[in-house]
């Protein structure tokens, strides 16, 4: 279910109040503008105020490239809650907020590359509280929770 006040074209457009709700429980709110469908690899995507509901396996369809990522564990976050916004396409994007998960709690300020092919890069900055690293890194016999400010 997709809801919000529309204005534009498909080409440039923005949904002032969305709200998007799933079959599978995939639950996100905000301000989206979009500009350059549909060709959908290079299109501008800006979300303001989001508000999203999410898991590992709902991105998927979304941003296929995270198949890619192993390391770290991103399907180890389990159910997220993400308070936010969102700034670029689907491959190169700043990403900000406050995010609680499975394995604990994050404030973020990330911008992320996911190119088709080749390693993902990732810099900016994360704090962190009680945050379980080792599960996240697939090290959870050696490393347990941790807290942290970083700049990465």
């Amino acid at each position: 279910m997709f809801q919000g006040k529309y204005l534009g074209t498909i080409a440039d457009f923005k949904v002032a109040n969305m709200s998007v709700k799933d079959q599978d429980g995939m639950i996100a709110s905000g301000e989206l503008t979009m500009r350059g469908l549909p060709e959908i690899d290079t299109t501008l995507i800006d979300v303001e105020s989001l508000n999203a509901n999410v898991t590992y396996r709902q991105l998927l369809p979304i941003v296929p490239q995270l198949k890619e990522v192993t390391n770290p564990n991103l399907s180890a976050l389990g159910n997220g809650h993400f308070k936010g916004y969102f700034k670029g396409t689907i491959h190169s994007f700043a990403l900000g907020g406050n995010m609680h998960t499975a394995l604990g709690a994050d404030s973020l300020q990330l911008t992320m590359t996911l190119p088709e092919k080749g390693n993902p890069t990732y810099k900016g900055s994360i704090a962190t509280n009680q945050f379980n690293l080792g599960k996240f890194i697939g090290n959870d016999s050696t490393l347990g929770n941790i807290a942290f400010k970083e700049k990465i």
